[in-house]
């Protein structure tokens, strides 16, 4: 179930070296859309108090309660009040109640009250709650 996805020269897209915004993203999209979404695809948690250092790519949806430091490729990731993620994100649901540092690629992000991001994202659309402490550069990328 866990994978090195990627070699060691070639890590996810980073924000900030602009490959996101100008031709990996169909790439990305692609991802999405074909690999990340399998019908029937079982959800997977991360419990909390369980602390998983590494990449983790699979088909389905991951909620996370517990801490994850590595880059994750999933259909939808929910970080829950208790969760908190360090990495490389790209998937097509970001939810967002706990906390995020690090970097996202994501058709959707929801960000609520309680969340608390210092991030990099490229998504197409967000939603913030109020309250929300929301830190990082934000950027709307199309990915068809």
């Amino acid at each position: 179930m866990f994978s090195r996805f990627h070699s060691p020269n070639d890590k996810l897209p980073d924000p900030d070296d602009g490959l996101l915004a100008t031709g990996p993203v169909g790439d990305l999209a692609d991802a999405l859309r074909s690999n990340l979404m399998m019908e029937g695809a079982k959800p997977s948690i991360i419990s909390e108090h369980v602390v998983l250092t590494g990449n983790i790519r699979a088909p389905g949806a991951l909620h996370v309660e517990g801490t994850i430091l590595g880059d994750l490729e999933v259909a939808s990731v929910t970080i829950g009040t208790r969760g908190t993620i360090e990495g490389h994100v790209i998937c097509r649901e970001l939810h967002v109640r706990g906390r995020f540092k690090g970097s996202a690629a994501c058709r959707e992000v929801f960000i609520t009250a309680s969340a608390q991001v210092d991030a990099r994202i490229h998504y197409e659309e967000m939603s913030v709650q109020p309250g929300a402490s929301l830190r990082g550069d934000m950027r709307v990328v199309p990915f068809d």
